[in-house]
């Protein structure tokens, strides 16, 4: 999932001119990363991801249930 834009336009509609942006995800198995978003590099992610941990397994011990991703923003500045 890329998110720059979105980050960009959050970034856009404040005054900020210097300070930091913090991207959160909460939860335990939530994660970000930074990569070139190119089509070859994202498919062999998306292809390493899968042999990890494929999607459709089911764990027994956990629950199961589809998420909704959320993303916490948080801008810091000046």
């Amino acid at each position: 999932m890329d998110i720059t834009d979105e980050v960009q336009k959050s970034l856009e509609s404040t005054s900020l001119k210097a300070g930091a942006i913090v991207i959160f995800v909460p939860g335990a198995t939530g994660a970000v990363t930074t990569i070139e978003y190119e089509d070859g590099l994202v498919a062999d992610l998306g292809d390493a991801l899968e042999r990890i941990a494929p999607q459709e397994i089911v764990f027994l011990e956990l629950d199961n249930r589809k998420r909704h991703r959320k993303l916490v923003l948080q801008m810091m500045g000046e």
